[in-house]
């Protein structure tokens, strides 16, 4: 069965966290006018809370206890954030230096796509080696 790797179930959760999420990263960012890392932190904190319920039963399977793997998982998640969210910003910043003519806030909804990207896969490798071991 497909469901049988665990990277293939983790982004499947990873769908599901990214629709909650990026939604409310969007939503914090384009609707409330929250700026870029509050609006991200926010977001984040909400996916990460579905992510941790879905990933500790579905994605790993793990039987740690909830408090030594909560308190991992969210190391590892605050530390996949700062990691990719800062390479995302950076990378925009770079492009927005290039002279493209967007605006802020396409540049500022690029950086939060890439970044998420990258999130995804930090935040993997560091929950199946640290987080669910």
């Amino acid at each position: 069965m497909i469901f049988n790797n665990s990277f293939t179930r983790y982004l499947l959760v990873g769908v599901i966290n990214t629709l909650i999420g990026l939604s409310a990263i969007y939503l914090l960012y384009n609707v409330f006018s929250l700026n870029y890392w509050i609006s991200t932190s926010i977001g984040n904190a909400i996916g990460m809370i579905s992510s941790f319920i879905l990933n500790r039963r579905f994605t790993f399977k793990s039987d740690v206890s909830i408090l030594k793997s909560s308190i991992k998982f969210i190391a590892v998640s605050v530390i996949s954030y700062c990691i990719a969210y800062y390479l995302g910003y950076l990378l925009i910043l770079i492009f927005e230096g290039a002279n493209f003519t967007l605006n802020r806030t396409v540049y500022n909804n690029l950086s939060i796509l890439l970044s998420s990207g990258l999130y995804t896969i930090l935040g993997y490798v560091g929950n199946k080696r640290i987080s669910f071991k």
